[in-house]
């Protein structure tokens, strides 16, 4: 799967924005319009709850995140991601992810990091025919120029002796048809980073993800075998839009308002059910 970038799938997000007047909605709508982005618009927004509802066909949740906080000044958070099934993996050691968001550094890993989104699709949410899946999608940096890599979902989250525990390449039992090796090839631009947005309508169940890893590899010189194991992550599950009524984000604590006893306590549950999962015997 040398295609990176599947343009025809809409993704619905819910942002936590610092907003207080309509007139801040505008300009941000406005920003994204001028902006490199290319098919994301705002749908909605609830100036009270500070709470910004998009959807976009091409562009990733990180670059739009990244264009609200450059060009508005305002601060940007994912709270909620799809409508059916979320997940969230980090990949390799990235700062704020180390209390249980996953990730772990494999060979030749220093340095490299990044996030990759995970979200169930609907068909009713793509412009073409294509069958429900799971859409992979995020950025990792790190990486040698020039280079090729591709992510593969393991078996297992066990990152206890970085990437080496995590068993091999993840085959559903009702898989007979198709390659599931690994789920899009990347070229790393100039600035060591890949892009990944690929559908997968392979896995028979999304649910049956969360708690395996998704691995980082670079790419034999046939350029169609993965080699070694560069980074990896456990895929843990996250709020689609509607179920994250907090305001803080548990992977760098920093809330977007006065921290308080409830939201402590909701960070603090959000944790140890994390270490619980990843403590969990392997499937």
């Amino acid at each position: 799967m040398d295609s990176l970038l599947d343009d025809d799938i809409v993704t619905e997000m819910e942002l936590m924005v610092d907003m207080s007047c309509h007139r801040c909605v505008d300009d941000i709508t406005e920003k994204i319009k001028s902006s490199s982005l290319k098919k994301t618009e705002i749908t909605g927004a609830d100036i009270g709850a500070q709470r910004l509802f998009l959807k976009s066909g091409a562009d990733l949740a990180v670059d739009i995140i990244e264009t609200i906080n450059r060009t508005t000044g305002r601060n940007a958070t994912l709270s909620g991601f799809g409508t059916k099934g979320s997940a969230v993996c980090s990949v390799g050691v990235a700062e704020g992810w180390e209390k249980g968001c996953g990730g772990a550094g494999g060979v030749g890993s220093e340095g490299v990091h990044g996030v990759i989104r995970v979200v169930e699709i609907d068909t009713t949410n793509t412009t073409t025919t294509h069958n429900n899946g799971i859409l992979f999608e995020g950025r990792i940096g790190g990486l040698k120029p020039n280079t090729k890599h591709s992510i593969a979902i393991h078996q297992y989250g066990d990152l206890t002796n970085g990437c080496e525990n995590v068993g091999d390449i993840y085959k559903p039992i009702a898989k007979t048809t198709t390659n599931t090796e690994f789920n899009g090839t990347s070229i790393a631009n100039e600035d060591g980073k890949v892009e990944f947005r690929v559908l997968n309508k392979e896995y028979p169940d999304f649910w049956s993800l969360i708690g395996r890893s998704i691995v980082l590899h670079s790419m034999k010189d046939d350029g169609r075998s993965l080699d070694r194991r560069i980074a990896c992550g456990i895929i843990c599950r996250a709020a689609t839009i509607g179920q994250n009524p907090k305001r803080i984000c548990p992977c760098d604590n920093q809330p977007t308002e006065p921290m308080t006893a409830e939201l402590k306590a909701a960070q603090d549950k959000q944790f140890q059910q994390q270490q619980q999962q990843q403590q969990s015997p392997k499937l």
